[in-house]
């Protein structure tokens, strides 16, 4: 857990792009469903909310199980894998899935 008591996923990835082009692509709701997720949205709340998800299922930060973090954190490694090409490259691991296809 982080110092706050919240549960975190911590991975890390170089990217040979522009520092502002990665910042979009991890905050832009547009940017983050050419990358990671099929739905993605800020709720406008005091300290702000990301919520992204997949048909079928949604996922809100501070709102998962132990077992679903465990999901995540490896999930993250194959997802920031697809964030790296889709920033350098353009290309897309998911594109020729099935929609709500789940990399892993």
């Amino acid at each position: 857990m982080s110092g706050t008591g919240k549960r975190a996923v911590r991975q890390s990835i170089r990217i040979a792009a522009p520092p502002e082009r990665v910042f979009a692509a991890l905050t832009d709701p547009a940017a983050l469903r050419g990358w990671l997720c099929r739905t993605a949205e800020w709720i406008d709340e005091a300290g702000g909310v990301l919520r992204v998800g997949w048909p079928g299922t949604a996922f809100e930060a501070g709102d998962a199980t132990l077992g679903e973090w465990a999901g995540a954190h490896e999930g993250w490694a194959v997802y920031l894998c697809n964030l790296l090409l889709v920033v350098e490259t353009g290309r897309d691991l998911r594109e020729g899935q099935p929609p709500g296809t789940i990399l892993s």
